[in-house]
């Protein structure tokens, strides 16, 4: 599961969501993609076990059992960062 997070839905997302997507038997990664800073919520189920990764510039997230993988500065290089100022 991935949820891209925008300010008026980060809340819900991150807590009623994930406890429900928790819940999801063939659910093994969920990940939370924050739109205005790079950090990623990877939150993986080894056996009955959650982990979470919290991951951000410089990082990349793996998804072993999907055969992905993403570098967050290249998922996020053409987006505006609310830590970035507009350019003039």
């Amino acid at each position: 599961m991935v949820e891209v997070l925008s300010p008026s839905t980060a809340a819900t997302d991150r807590l009623l969501k994930l406890d429900d997507y928790r819940l999801i038997p063939s659910v093994t990664d969920i990940v939370f993609v924050a739109s205005g800073e790079i950090r990623v919520e990877h939150w993986r189920r080894t056996g009955r076990v959650w982990t979470v990764a919290l991951l951000g510039h410089g990082d990349r997230l793996e998804l072993p059992d999907l055969g992905a993988s993403a570098d967050l500065d290249a998922l996020y290089a053409d987006l505006p960062l609310a830590d970035e100022a507009p350019e003039p």
